[in-house]
């Protein structure tokens, strides 16, 4: 990727969660999980809390597409801290799934 080679971690992680969901969509939910958790392991390099927050969503669901339900729950999860660190709209969109998702 351009963004690699130059050195651009924010837009490679960008670029893998929009690849993320490309392969999520088209039904390759495993595909997609590797990609955004590449994207996850440049957040420190990135610090852009809100992107993590959107990649650690967006893996929720692509776990949960592919039926590993605790791991969908975890990345949501980490994604409501991060969105209640801002005290969003979003947070409490994301607690109303995770409350409907409950694994118990």
């Amino acid at each position: 990727m351009l963004h690699a080679l130059s050195g651009n971690a924010h837009g490679e992680a960008s670029t893998l969660d929009t690849y993320g969901l490309a392969l999520h969509r088209t039904g390759d939910a495993g595909a997609a999980v590797d990609a955004y958790r590449a994207a996850l392991s440049l957040m420190p390099a990135v610090g852009d809390r809100h992107l993590e927050s959107t990649i650690l969503e967006h893996l929720g669901d692509a776990c949960e597409s592919s039926g590993d339900l605790l791991q969908a729950r975890s990345a949501r999860h980490q994604a409501l801290l991060i969105l209640d660190t801002f005290h969003m709209d979003k947070a409490d969109r994301l607690r109303s799934r995770l409350r409907r998702s409950a694994v118990d």
